[in-house]
């Protein structure tokens, strides 16, 4: 039991180490994304990566790999939510929010009798 615990310690350092250098280093790309699309092809599968609508970068997985990613990433998301007691939103939800918004402020600009048509509801993205 203890050298599994030691173990995973090492292999956790490893990662931590590994993520490290991989974030210093100028010759792996690094982007940020605010929306992606998953494809499938007869061979693989493929997330494409969006920022404000444009494609910044496309990354092909073995399905076997994308499975896995998906598993992880879906135990990362609960254990983190766990940890801040709140959900985290998800893009359905933001655009509830969204619309839910841009219908307070026409209601508002109604009630006030404002037809100012120079405020906008939204960023003019779609999730």
């Amino acid at each position: 039991m203890e050298q599994e615990k030691t173990e995973e310690s090492g292999e956790l350092q490893l990662i931590a180490t590994s993520i490290q250098e991989a974030l210093a280093s100028p010759d792996i790309p690094h982007f940020y994304a605010n929306g992606f699309t998953l494809f499938h092809t007869d061979s693989d599968s493929g997330l494409m990566f969006m920022r404000m609508g444009v494609s910044v970068a496309v990354v092909h997985f073995s399905n076997t790999i994308l499975k896995e990613i998906a598993q992880k990433s879906a135990k990362s998301v609960e254990e983190l939510e766990a940890s801040l007691d709140m959900p985290i939103p998800d893009m359905s939800m933001m655009k509830d929010a969204r619309l839910a918004l841009a219908a307070k402020r026409k209601s508002e600009q109604n009630d006030s009798g404002s037809h100012d048509s120079s405020e906008s509801a939204g960023d003019g993205h779609s999730a």
